[in-house]
């Protein structure tokens, strides 16, 4: 059985992302926003002037991925434990 994957530009994900919050996914807007700007450091790098990128230097960067990672593992926390519990 072959699977299909869902593609979105990065021009929607963030209307998607609005999308799903208003059925009940809370949460979800802020981390796609921080998602994306740091999408955009990955493809611009620091930019001290904030043109390309939202971040000036390293420690800015290390905040937000840090951030991104406990709101990701905090939202996804139940459905860990679900998931564990079932192939126990």
């Amino acid at each position: 059985m072959e699977k299909a994957v869902p593609r979105v530009s990065t021009t929607k994900v963030v209307k998607l992302s609005q999308m799903l919050e208003d059925v009940g996914y809370a949460g979800l807007w802020q981390s796609t926003v921080l998602a994306l700007e740091l999408h955009d450091y990955h493809h611009h790098g620091l930019d001290p002037y904030i043109a390309l990128s939202k971040f000036r230097d390293t420690d800015e960067v290390a905040i937000a991925v840090v951030g991104l990672v406990r709101e990701i593992a905090k939202s996804n926390a139940p459905v860990c434990q679900t998931s564990w519990a079932t192939a126990a």
